[in-house]
């Protein structure tokens, strides 16, 4: 079932964050390269696009041919597989709701091109 979600949802997340980061950082006040949280959460949120094809997925779907592959009166082996894919489970939501909290929050100050041209 884990697999199926993680096909399903994974990377349609990952892209309409980045997508709609991209716009509302387009289309508000706060701008894309102005402040230096909207960087910070343009890096996180294009981490987590690039990472969740590459490093999530792949686990999920190892883990999910190794359980089917193990007969039901047995408990599957995952081995190596499962400490990878509780640590980039973990690193997935972690780094959306650091990406909120930057949101909330707001820390730091405008960056420096930023700066410059307000004067």
């Amino acid at each position: 079932m884990l697999a199926l979600l993680g096909d399903a949802l994974l990377l349609p997340v990952a892209v309409s964050a980045f997508a709609t980061g991209l716009a509302l950082a387009a289309w508000t006040p706060w701008g894309l390269l102005r402040h230096r949280w909207v960087v910070v959460k343009l890096v996180l949120t294009s981490t987590a696009l690039v990472l969740t094809p590459f490093a999530l997925l792949p686990g999920v779907r190892a883990a999910a041919a190794l359980t089917a592959a193990t007969p039901a009166d047995r408990l599957a082996d995952l081995g190596g597989e499962a400490s990878g894919l509780v640590v980039a489970s973990s690193v997935s939501p972690a780094t959306y709701l650091a990406c909120t909290a930057l949101s909330v929050v707001k820390p730091w100050g405008r960056t420096r091109p930023a700066a410059r041209e307000s004067r």
